[in-house]
């Protein structure tokens, strides 16, 4: 038998061995832990994989798979309804906005009803990897493949205008009537028609950056975008790439080795902690729950200190999605992931 042949087969077999290993491991109907503040109220199995979760302006647990989209009710898991994708080993979370769930799906932006799961409207995009970056009740926002930025009537789905983007994770934010792209200088563009407003070469923010009430969060630290002045300075993280998020009164910014809390109002430290390639975290009554890179384990913290309060470890490879948002919660509960299977936590 040819040398080269035996070399392919034994590493085909390995691969096979390695999805073996990781549906065996990945499903879980019971989560129990002794020494975290919440305790399991519901779960349900969907068909596929979990890509994100989010929670709906309605409530909903809108939950992506693999090939499946659903909503399902907060309280008692039961599938509201379900609208059947095309295939996808990864996906960003959907936007939402006019009652609707935009998402980007196989080369199509989809509208899709958020209460009914009706299809509005669909428009065919060029390539297969865009995403939505934001959506307000007028316009929705595509990043097309780090090469533009590309607006859509939100009611519609027509095409309005695009403008050039830098590469990377880039992201475009909606303030009222005004678009915000930020990358290696700042811009602003009229909603309706693409026109620029302003721009600022000096305000540089290339890679990840947060957006919250006009307030733009970047390694440079925190800039009024609708006053165009800066709120606060912040130092510079420098441990691989760097991510942001604003949830309530608090910044986080995470890098590939520590997760770190900021206040909102002037930028000061709360807290640090060792969690390798932290996700976006979730807030519920004053604690913050962060998944670790590889989504194995759960940890709580006290949100204003960062004290550790407890962990759930998960039995799950999850290697295939480490950059999905698998967590996300309510005023009431947590939710997250496991495989195809999510679990909702509440209060003991």
């Amino acid at each position: 038998m040819n040398k080269n042949f035996k070399q392919w087969l034994f590493i085909l077999a390995m691969v096979l061995l390695l999805f073996c290993l990781i549906f065996i491991f990945e499903e879980q109907d019971s989560l129990q832990p002794s020494n975290f503040p919440l305790r399991q109220n519901w779960t349900a199995k969907l068909n596929a994989r979990i890509l994100n979760i989010s929670v709906s302006p309605h409530g909903n647990i809108i939950v992506q798979t693999s090939s499946m989209l659903y909503s399902l009710d907060a309280k008692t898991g039961e599938t509201l309804w379900k609208y059947d994708l095309s295939w996808q080993g990864s996906a960003k979370s959907p936007c939402f906005n006019n009652n609707a769930v935009y998402l980007v799906n196989h080369g199509l932006l989809l509208s899709i009803n958020e209460q009914s799961g009706r299809l509005m409207w669909k428009q065919p995009l060029p390539r297969t990897n865009e995403w939505v970056t934001d959506a307000s009740e007028k316009v929705v926002l595509v990043n097309q493949v780090s090469e533009y930025i590309v607006a859509f009537d939100a009611n519609t789905g027509k095409y309005l205008w695009q403008q050039p983007a830098d590469r990377g994770e880039i992201q475009a934010y909606i303030d009222n009537d005004v678009v915000y792209i930020p990358g290696y200088s700042m811009r602003s563009f009229d909603w309706l028609t693409g026109i620029a407003l302003w721009s600022n070469d000096d305000l540089r923010t290339p890679g990840y950056v947060a957006y919250k009430d006009g307030v733009l969060y970047s390694l440079a630290g925190a800039y009024d975008l609708r006053n165009h002045k800066e709120v606060w300075q912040s130092a510079s993280f420098t441990k691989g790439i760097v991510r942001f998020t604003v949830i309530d009164e608090t910044v986080f910014i995470m890098d590939s080795e520590y997760i770190c809390a900021k206040r909102v109002q002037d930028g000061t430290l709360r807290w640090c902690s060792n969690i390798q390639y932290g996700q976006i975290p979730s807030i519920l009554n004053k604690v913050v729950y962060i998944f670790n890179g590889n989504h194995r384990k759960i940890t709580a913290a006290n949100l204003l200190t960062g004290d550790s309060i407890g962990d759930l470890v998960i039995v799950n490879m999850n290697i295939f999605t480490i950059d999905n948002q698998l967590m996300a919660a309510s005023s009431e509960k947590l939710y997250f992931s496991s495989g195809s299977t999510i679990f909702a936590f509440g209060q003991k």
